[in-house]
């Protein structure tokens, strides 16, 4: 790894290595629990040191980390000033700013994922910003190391909007942005009639064929080049619609709430328009919507590629759309062993998340039952979809400590690293646009060059499984190592004993995802677990209602939830509904306090049969 970073210094300086283009990304496989982000600060440490020794501000070398959360931030730059014996490190985020002059004075700069990709989006996208800039650049001129540790699953921005959303915003040029900004008025009500034209013709052609997935636009004609060279009066009409009170103009009052939404749907819309144009689009009729759909890679031409960390790169199905842009190492083996995991395999059909959530309320105690005997006074981790959190944090479990969290907010965190178990319940399914949008972002239009599109409806479904594939193996993996597995014991590589238990597809799909996951765990044992997620819904006692009602607010959108709504979906009894009233009435109570940071309020209205209670989330 020190290697990878020290020839990644030399490349950033400007020196060339035979098979390595510059700007390439390195994707080092470090496997779980090695020590990656140890042996990241430990190399910063040492750049650290090594800088006091060379010419002042010349020969010096910066290093930005970008890690997923806040918490590694602060947690890295205090290991790399520790290690270094002073100051040389910086945490930047959200909860900790600072100034372009105190980040450049810092051999060291640590900044979380989400401000990174914020960073690539404004620089590739040309808004003006130059945070990218802000975060490269440091006394000494350019950091010449970047390392990433865990991988950036946003580095492919998507765009979409339906036909609807188009005549929506066209509706909405009046006379005063026609006047203003005749070239992108003109071109808004353009779109929005083609979009219209070919969703009339292809319903009057056949009904069916709206549904279907296809190419519609190539972002390289005479018309898309136009769009380049008047795109500063489009932002200009996009920046000026962003700012107008929309609720008073399409409601005809004022709602604050509404105004958000609208505002919202209108520059998504508009910057669809944008990138279709830069890139290509094609069409879906998902949902019974004519949809338009284009992507864009947030890898800036110019930029000097960092070093990402990625333990689970293998399967992950971006790396391998990303032909030149990226250099993935090759894994070492023999390093760790999962013999001490032992993978409890069910098999069910329907495991997705509007199965999972029509059917929550049985599978839920069918699985609690199961397990409440199994996983007695052991720390037990549940990993599933984001609808049905709540709901499983209400039942009452014989587990020492129970903690739930849903897919695609795990990958990276160490908040259960001391578990010993882990449940896996339904798989993180993604629809069929998300691989077609991986595929555009990395593989755009071109003229004279075929697409995807070009190519027969099987030869998509094949490559939509396959990414879909990699993308669920990636993410159950991810899952599996969030427990005490990602922690080595011994010189062998070997974990702490573990049970993981999960429900794979009874399908092709469940056999190969078992097969990658044997793969990605070398040693791992795996039998047969005898559970059936289907049959009777079993009684099952209730846990206290103040974590699952949290939850449930926390995942929620702003606006009103009716307390009738969320208590049947919490499926408390009528004592527990008295009683969570009155801890919602009392101001100084834990959850009211603890809604309140949410956000979230305890209204009531009315008296007798027209009384309402509700939480009100701004």
């Amino acid at each position: 790894m020190g290697n990878a970073f020290s020839r990644a210094v030399l490349i950033g300086a400007g020196k060339r290595f035979d098979g390595q283009e510059h700007g390439q990304w390195q994707v080092l496989q470090p496997p779980t629990g090695t020590g990656k982000t140890q042996g990241a600060c430990v190399y910063a440490s040492l750049v650290a040191k090594q800088n006091r020794h060379l010419r002042p501000d010349f020969d010096e070398t910066g290093i930005l980390i970008v890690s997923p959360f806040v918490a590694d931030t602060e947690a890295i730059a205090d290991a790399i000033n520790r290690l270094a014996g002073f100051e040389c490190a910086l945490a930047r985020h959200s909860g900790k700013r600072a100034s372009r002059k105190e980040m450049a004075q810092r051999d060291v700069l640590v900044i979380t994922h989400k401000a990174y990709i914020s960073a690539l989006e404004d620089d590739v996208l040309e808004r003006g910003e130059d945070r990218l800039d802000h975060f490269l650049q440091w006394r000494c001129g350019p950091r010449l190391l970047t390392i990433i540790d865990e991988s950036l699953s946003e580095l492919v921005k998507s765009y979409s909007a339906t036909a609807e959303d188009f005549r929506f915003v066209a509706g909405m040029i009046d006379r005063d942005l026609e006047s203003r900004f005749p070239w992108a008025a003109n071109r808004v009500r353009g779109d929005a009639h083609t979009v219209s034209e070919i969703e009339i013709l292809l319903s009057e052609r056949n009904p069916e064929e709206i549904k279907r997935t296809a190419g519609i636009w190539t972002g390289a004609s005479d018309d898309d080049l136009a769009w380049h060279a008047n795109r500063s009066e489009f932002l200009g009409l996009r920046r000026d619609l962003a700012q107008r009170k929309h609720d008073q103009a399409v409601l005809g009052y004022e709602d604050n709430t509404a105004r958000r939404t609208i505002a919202a749907r209108v520059d998504r819309t508009l910057a669809t328009m944008e990138a279709m144009r830069a890139g290509g689009g094609y069409r879906s009729g998902t949902a019974g919507k004519f949809t338009i759909h284009t992507s864009k890679l947030l890898i800036p031409d110019h930029l000097a590629g960092p070093v990402i960390l990625d333990a689970t790169a293998e399967q992950d199905p971006v790396w391998g759309l990303l032909g030149r842009h990226v250099n993935v190492s090759s894994r070492v083996e023999g390093v760790r062993t999962y013999r001490n995991v032992t993978l409890h395999v069910a098999r069910a059909a329907n495991v997705g998340q509007d199965s999972m959530r029509q059917n929550a309320d049985t599978r839920l105690s069918r699985l609690v039952e199961a397990l409440n005997s199994t996983l007695e006074d052991r720390r037990v981790f549940l990993c599933l979809h984001k609808g049905i959190e709540a709901k499983a944090l209400s039942y009452e479990t014989t587990f020492a400590e129970f903690s739930v969290d849903h897919w695609g907010h795990i990958n990276g965190r160490n908040d259960w690293r001391d578990f010993d178990a882990a449940i896996l319940l339904g798989l993180p399914y993604l629809p069929k646009t998300w691989a077609f949008d991986l595929i555009m972002a990395t593989r755009p239009f071109r003229q004279g060059n075929t697409s995807i599109f070009d190519g027969d409806d099987e030869q998509r479904r094949h490559l939509c499984r396959t990414l879909q594939t990699c993308h669920m193996a990636t993410s159950i993996v991810q899952a599996m190592n969030r427990i005490r597995c990602r922690k080595v014991i011994d010189g062998q590589g070997n974990c702490a004993p573990v049970d993981v238990f999960i429900i794979l597809p009874s399908n092709n799909l469940g056999d190969d995802l078992l097969s990658r996951i044997k793969q990605e765990m070398p040693g791992i044992k795996t039998v047969q677990w005898d559970f059936s997620l289907d049959g009777e819904e079993l009684e099952i006692g209730k846990a206290h209602y103040a974590e699952p009602v949290y939850r449930y607010m926390e995942s929620s959108g702003p606006g009103e939830t009716d307390l009738r709504d969320l208590v049947k979906e919490l499926g408390l009894s009528k004592g527990a509904k008295k009683d969570l009233q009155a801890d919602l009435r009392d101001t100084n109570s834990a959850l009211t306090r603890a809604l309140e940071k949410l956000g979230v309020r305890y209204h009531s209205a009315g008296r007798g049969a027209r009384a309402r209670s509700y939480l009100r989330k701004f």
